[in-house]
């Protein structure tokens, strides 16, 4: 029989939940973790990661004294590895990820005429690869630390942070900045590719399907475009937080939630499934993308965009009126292929990834899902800019049926903020939590969190974690 008050109750277990619980048990605070199965971060927001998001996590966990688990983050590849992707947009292909001198010479060659970026920051017998790696592992490892301690990119002059670093970083950042002010003011077509690139890498690394973007995201954005991608094993590392949650004394059910009570637009008591019955909260808190199954409404400043998976098979799919076979393929698999296209933003499917696997294509986009709709009615929406993605690739392709194409909702979800001050990174947007099971209810609860996507914070993952740990430490 477990303990009935306690001060926190989390929904969602997942690794940023139980770093969340772990560090208020620091402090001296009861918890119960809820896995219902169904409150899901999305597995490109947990598990994609940007070498300053993997150090902030290593800082976090060897300030909670496991400095075993950071180690094991940190070195072994049973728990991270590093992961190729492929950005393709307006007929160029960027192979991205490995490390960042690769990543950077990637962009040189292929961009320098785009990003006012000069080939000779690569041809100069001054540029070398280790050094060039070293030095950008170290302004991660510090921006981390800023980022820990004092909450935000916001803080510093990224001109000055990056003066301490390697000619070629700062000269690349100058020139980014430069083309993005350009196209973002002069709105060309000529500018569609690039504004397709911005696009299409910040719904990839920020979850964030937006057009617009302030200085110090812009500073995060050109950081998460050289450094080396993470995949984490979020599995492995949530079990072995969960062990050393439950050595410190914290509750853990794998259950769900029958019914909320509210008392004065506060928590006051929640009742599981199970057998322990009716549990009493002083505060709630939530960690996920899709939220659609709790009693609850989550109001923001913007819109939200559903994943959607589905399957293709190569053979039903024509390329000049051709059946296409694995070979047809072959070059593109390995890497997650990404390809966007800015003219679609509105519609919210201006990105899609590919894994290019043996017997066909998985595919994973966003929707615009309207209240009351299903994701059955954008079907033809979602196929035709199928198609469209894929002739980036294969300008005669063609998909033989639409109909035995299974759609499926994911937990990923992706914003777009209705407002975005140009100087200003802000880290999460106002989510308004009402009481869904009262009519007409417009006052949003007290002493309830959410942490996740739906946050819409600036810099993706890394917002949200910032917004973690302040939460955290103020509770």
């Amino acid at each position: 029989m477990i303990n009935k008050n306690f001060d926190h109750v989390i929904i969602g277990k997942n690794y940023l939940s139980l770093l969340y619980a772990l560090e208020l048990m620091k402090n001296g605070k009861s918890i119960l973790l809820i896995d219902d199965g169904k409150t899901q971060l999305g597995e490109d927001f947990e598990s994609s990661l940007s070498q300053v998001e993997l150090n902030f996590i290593e800082i976090w966990l060897e300030d909670l004294g496991l400095k075993h688990l950071a180690q094991l983050l940190r070195n072994d590849p049973q728990f991270s590895t590093v992961k190729q992707y492929r950005f393709i947009f307006g007929g160029r292909h960027l192979i991205l990820g490995e490390n960042p001198s690769r990543n950077f010479v990637e962009i040189v060659r292929k961009l320098n005429n785009c990003f006012n970026i000069k080939s000779e920051l690569i041809d100069d017998s001054s540029f070398n690869a280790d050094d060039f790696d070293s030095s950008f592992v170290a302004l991660c490892r510090r921006l981390s630390q800023v980022c820990y301690h004092f909450r935000g990119v916001e803080n510093f002059s990224p001109d000055e942070f990056l003066s301490h670093y390697p000619r070629p970083l700062k000269e690349a950042f100058i020139g980014l900045v430069k083309s993005w002010h350009e196209i973002e003011h002069q709105n060309l077509v000529s500018s569609a590719s690039l504004r397709s690139f911005y696009y299409g890498s910040r719904a990839f690394f920020h979850q964030l399907l937006e057009n617009q973007i302030s200085d110090g995201d812009l500073f995060y954005l050109f950081l998460s475009l050289l450094s080396s991608r993470y995949q984490i094993n979020t599995t492995d590392l949530s079990n072995l937080l969960l062990n050393e949650f439950a050595k410190q004394g914290g509750s853990f059910k794998r259950t769900t939630v029958r019914e909320w009570l509210f008392e004065k637009s506060r928590p006051w008591a929640m009742e599981l499934s199970s057998y322990e019955g009716i549990v009493h909260p002083k505060t709630v808190c939530f960690f996920g993308g899709k939220l659609d199954h709790l009693p609850l409404r989550f109001d923001v400043n913007g819109e939200i965009f559903r994943g959607v998976y589905f399957k293709i098979q190569y053979t039903d799919l024509l390329i000049d009126g051709l059946e296409c076979g694995r070979d047809d393929f072959e070059h593109l698999q390995g890497p997650s292929c990404c390809i966007s296209n800015w003219g679609e933003l509105n519609e919210g499917q201006g990105l899609f990834r590919f894994n290019f696997i043996n017997d066909g294509i998985e595919v994973l986009t966003s929707v615009n899902l309207k209240k009351g709709s299903k994701i059955e009615f954008y079907r033809g929406a979602i196929l035709e800019a199928l198609i469209r993605h894929l002739r980036a690739i294969y300008p005669g392709i063609e998909h033989k049926s639409k109909d035995d194409i299974e759609l499926i909702e994911t937990s990923d979800v992706w914003g777009r903020r209705n407002k975005i001050h140009p100087k200003v990174s802000v880290l999460s947007e106002d989510v308004k939590i009402l009481d869904h099971t009262t009519p007409l209810a417009s006052h949003a609860l007290k002493d309830i969190h959410y942490f996740g996507p739906v946050q819409m914070g600036g810099q993706g993952l890394l917002s949200t974690l910032m917004c973690m740990r302040e939460n955290a430490l103020f509770q």
